[in-house]
């Protein structure tokens, strides 16, 4: 069974296609050890970006310029590793504010009204340290499409499935999760 597909990846030219592949091969086999760059360079690189932009507006002197794009940037990336911070806190405390509701029926006499606040609570908590130890299978199953995309295999549930476990082995073996490194809270 063919899974759905994205246009062939030769549409696009040879530059966009060695650029997709170098990204999700790299994603594919390392994604967990460089899953914090990539979570901040969209962040950094839109504030160079814009900063240079404000200060070609406002024709200032190329020293400032350079300050106040790398201010922006440094602002940028803050905003980008906050904001996925967020996110896997916020999706912690839905999933266990869900898995609370979900186990009610197994309780005799149903759950007291507090327990959905425990689960989210909970859910929050685990969340962060979850998201770190599941970074190898999260980052390959992202990538597979996209290699399979570049290479060009078929988008099949085998394809996948193959690609996104060797994916994981080699992240697995190579040391690839945060988690394996001994990180801190504060990675």
């Amino acid at each position: 069974m063919d899974l759905p597909t994205l246009p062939p990846s030769t549409i696009l030219g040879p530059e966009l296609r060695v650029a997709v592949g170098v990204v999700a091969v790299v994603l594919l086999l390392q994604g967990a050890r460089f899953y914090r760059v990539a979570v901040v360079a969209p962040g950094v690189l839109g504030g160079l970006a814009g900063g240079l932009a404000l200060a070609r507006q406002l024709h200032l002197a190329r020293d400032a310029s350079i300050v106040i794009a790398c201010v922006l940037a440094l602002a940028g990336g803050l905003i980008c590793h906050l904001g996925e911070r967020l996110a896997v806190t916020v999706g912690g405390v839905l999933a266990g504010i869900a898995l609370t509701i979900a186990l009610e029926p197994l309780v005799a006499g149903g759950l007291p009204w507090w327990a959905p606040v425990v689960g989210a609570a909970l859910g929050g908590l685990a969340s962060p340290i979850l998201h770190r130890a599941l970074l190898p299978v999260l980052t390959a199953v992202v990538a597979a499409p996209a290699v399979a995309w570049v290479i060009p295999w078929p988008m099949t549930a085998p394809v996948l499935l193959g690609l996104t476990a060797f994916g994981i082995i080699v992240q697995l073996m190579t040391g690839g999760s945060p988690a394996s490194k001994g990180s801190t809270k504060g990675d």
